[in-house]
């Protein structure tokens, strides 16, 4: 018996070393439960803990049971009760004892025999945080031993657990944090900010999951891909918020003259796809109108121009062009309608970003700074506000860029439809080794069920 216990308390010290040093929760409470259950010989464990806010006890992990999360309120079923009283239960014979809920066993189809719930306080002695339940000893039931085992076990494991619910409101408070950084940014010039946010996230986290990063690095680029606008902070309102180029009068006069069209065509039994055209012709004079801090698409401006050159028989029985010379002028200002210095200083925002996160101590945040600073950057070069070129842009920087402008395309603003998953996909295939790393295009191309199956989460 002696060298029994010898090797348990052995094994006890091993697995002690391990959850000392355990910082995230989740793998912790797979520590505890394997722990417990290979010391004291049982057939299952689980570690319950208690909600801080709403003072249940919950867990994630029921060895051998398909649930992820369980809830218990306080004196419900044996788990419950050890919470409820402060006191460890250690019963022989479950079924003859009221206080067990057999429902559980009805809903998992497990026979629970024997069982030990055992409170675990905090560090001070003065709280429970939870409570371990161990079902099912292999041979006989649960002793004192055992008792005192799992008694050495919850001493050590309340001072882990502990250190990983302060460690993990630390992360919670970083997170917060930097989300509410980004969104101050982003909130200045886009009208779905949190929500472009939250897909930036999620994508790049998905395509650096596809890429094979360590999911330490998945997590530290999904954090820091929230903060790659942060410079327009320090980009004038003038300038980021600088008016449309048509003004309402004018756009709605152009409107009027489209909407007049469509009608005489529809009289005249013109072609379906006739139709189709005039009102593709509004979305995209209403895409070209919107000052943008990219340049305008050449395919769009080619439209405009192609627009410009309809005619029609306007009311007074003339026919006409559907853009005068200075509407089409005006629409094909290759960014926005910002001058040359303007559009100088919104390209600014990458080198704003990049001081404001300059000189930071932790890991996320050197990488949040690079990626403010190169998301701008192109595979060939031809990017800013460096210039730089293929590997010499960051591999995160690669990464958000190409995010940044999927989401961009795939997504409806205010001044256009989204573009069709085939159209962005097209496009991101023509501008592999121009604008984007191809190695990135193919990753994401691989990764983009995902992604796409995340749009749809995030949408709903």
């Amino acid at each position: 018996m002696g060298s029994n216990l010898s090797q348990k308390l052995l094994l006890l010290l091993k697995y002690d070393l391990k959850i000392a040093s355990e910082t995230d929760l989740d793998r912790l409470l797979v520590l505890l439960t394997e722990a417990a259950r290979q010391v004291l010989e049982a057939d299952r464990c689980t570690v319950f803990l208690v909600d801080r806010r709403t003072g249940q006890l919950w867990s994630k992990l029921a060895q051998g049971m398909e649930t992820k999360t369980i809830l218990l309120r306080k004196g419900q079923g044996l788990a419950g009760q050890a919470f409820l009283t402060c006191k460890t239960i250690n019963v022989r014979d479950v079924y003859a004892d009221s206080r067990f809920s057999r429902h559980v066993d009805v809903q998992t189809g497990y026979h629970t025999k024997t069982a030990l719930m055992m409170p675990m306080w905090d560090s001070k002695n003065q709280n429970v945080l939870g409570v371990f339940e161990v079902l099912n000893k292999r041979r006989g039931w649960f002793t004192q031993e055992d008792e005192r085992l799992l008694t050495i076990l919850s001493n050590h494991a309340s001072v882990a657990v502990e250190n990983s619910q302060l460690y993990d409101d630390l992360k919670q408070a970083q997170q917060e944090t930097i989300f509410r950084l980004a969104l101050m940014a982003e909130h200045r010039d886009q009208h779905d900010t949190a929500a472009h946010l939250k897909r930036v996230s999620v994508y790049t986290c998905l395509v650096a999951e596809t890429m094979g990063m360590e999911p330490e690095e998945v997590e530290m680029i999904r954090l820091a891909s929230t903060l790659h606008d942060i410079g327009k902070v320090a980009t004038p309102d003038a300038i980021l918020l600088k008016s449309e180029k048509l003004t309402s009068t004018e756009l709605g006069a152009i409107e009027y003259r489209l909407a007049w069209w469509s009608e005489k065509l529809k009289l005249v039994d013109a072609p379906a796809e006739r139709l189709k055209e005039i009102s593709r012709f509004a979305e995209e004079i209403r895409q070209a109108n919107r000052p943008s801090s990219i340049e305008m698409p050449e395919p769009l401006m080619a439209q405009i121009r192609h627009i410009g050159s309809q005619r029609f028989m306007d009311r007074d029985g003339k026919v006409k062009p559907l853009l005068t010379v200075d509407e089409v002028k005006k629409l094909t200002i290759m960014r926005g309608n910002l001058t040359e210095s303007e559009w100088e200083e919104i390209c600014k925002h990458t080198i704003y970003g990049a001081k404001i996160l300059a000189q930071a101590d932790s890991q996320l945040m050197r990488m949040a700074e690079r990626i403010a600073l190169t998301h701008h950057e192109k595979y060939d070069g031809s990017g800013y506000p460096k210039g730089l070129k293929g590997s010499h842009i960051p591999m995160e920087g690669r990464i958000v860029g190409l995010v940044d402008v999927f989401d961009a395309l795939s997504s409806r603003r205010v001044y256009k439809q989204r573009w069709s998953f085939e159209d962005v996909i097209a496009h991101l295939k023509r501008e592999s080794g121009k604008h984007f790393d191809p190695k990135i295009v193919k990753v994401f191309l691989k990764a983009f069920p995902g992604i796409r199956q995340a749009m749809k989460d995030l949408s709903g």
